[in-house]
C-alpha cells in the first residue's frame, strides 16, 4: 500500500487520508480494495463537476490574475522608452569592432587588427562573418549575395578579405628582412645534425645530415655521392651562405 500511495498526487492523498481517518475501522480501511474504490469514487465526482460546467449552462466565473501594482521607480522615462524601442525593433548602428558610431565595415581600429583577432571579435558576441549583425550565421546571411569584396569578390566586407592579412604579411617581411640585411651582428648559429644511413644498391654509408628548417631542397654532397657511385638524375646549382659564407 505504501508503494501505491506514493504514486498519488498529493492533493488526491491528502483526501484519501481523511476520508480513511473519518471511518470508523481506520486500520481496516487501508487496503487497496478501498482505495481503488476512493479513487473510482473520486473520477465520477470530478467527471461531474466537468459535465456541470458545460453540459448544463453553468458559467463558473474565473478570477482576474492580479495585477501587479507599478511603483513609480518603476515608470519609464521618454529617453528610456525610446531606448527599449531602438534594441527591440531597429538594428543597432554601432561599430561591432570597437561599439563606437559608425559602419563597422569602415571601422579604422580593425584595420588594423589580424584576422585572427576579428573572427575572434565577431564569434565572442555571435555575429556573423559577412554583415557583421548579430542572431545568425554567415552561411545564413541573407544579404550575402549583396556584398561583394573588391579586391577577391567574394561575399564579403574589404575589411574582411584575407588578402589583407598577407599584405600585412609581406610588409612586415620586408621590414624584417631589412632589419636583418642591416644588422653587422656577428652570432654563433647553431643548427640541429642527425647521424643517417644512405643506402643505394647494396651499398650503405653513415652520413650526417644538417636540418635547415629554412631550407626548400634536400641534397647530398659529390662526395658521398662518389663514396656511393652512384650517378646523378640532374645536375643544379645551389649558391648557401651557410657558416659565415664558407
Amino acid at each position: 500500500m505504501p508503494l501505491v500511495e506514493s504514486c498519488l498526487p498529493e492533493e488526491t492523498l491528502m483526501a484519501w487520508e481523511r476520508k480513511r481517518s473519518s471511518e470508523t475501522d481506520a486500520k481496516g480501511s487501508r487496503s487497496l480494495e478501498h482505495l481503488m474504490t476512493f479513487l473510482r469514487l473520486e473520477v465520477q465526482g470530478d467527471e461531474m463537476v466537468q459535465l456541470a460546467k458545460s453540459g448544463f449552462g453553468t458559467n463558473i466565473r474565473k478570477k482576474d490574475p492580479p495585477t501587479e501594482r507599478i511603483k513609480p521607480n518603476d515608470l519609464m522615462t521618454a529617453s528610456a522608452l525610446v531606448s527599449s524601442e531602438n534594441s527591440a525593433g531597429k538594428k543597432s548602428n554601432n561599430c561591432i569592432f570597437c561599439d563606437k558610431f559608425h559602419p563597422s565595415e569602415k571601422c579604422y581600429t580593425a584595420k588594423k587588427m589580424s584576422m585572427i583577432a576579428k573572427r575572434q571579435l565577431l564569434l565572442r558576441k555571435g555575429a556573423c562573418f559577412i554583415c557583421f549583425k548579430t542572431g545568425h550565421l554567415s552561411k545564413n546571411c541573407e544579404v550575402r549575395n549583396n556584398i561583394n569584396c573588391s579586391k577577391c569578390n567574394y561575399s564579403h566586407f574589404e575589411i574582411m578579405c584575407p588578402k589583407l592579412d598577407k599584405n600585412c604579411d609581406q610588409r612586415c617581411s620586408v621590414k624584417t628582412e631589412n632589419s636583418l640585411s642591416n644588422s653587422n651582428r656577428n652570432e654563433s648559429i647553431y643548427f640541429q645534425t642527425l647521424c643517417v644511413f644512405i643506402r643505394v644498391k647494396g651499398r650503405e654509408k653513415r652520413i650526417r645530415v644538417l636540418i635547415d628548417s629554412a631550407c626548400e631542397n634536400s641534397y647530398i654532397s659529390e662526395s658521398v655521392m662518389n663514396s656511393l657511385k652512384v650517378t646523378p638524375l640532374r645536375e643544379e646549382t645551389i649558391i648557401h651562405s651557410l657558416f659565415g659564407g664558407e
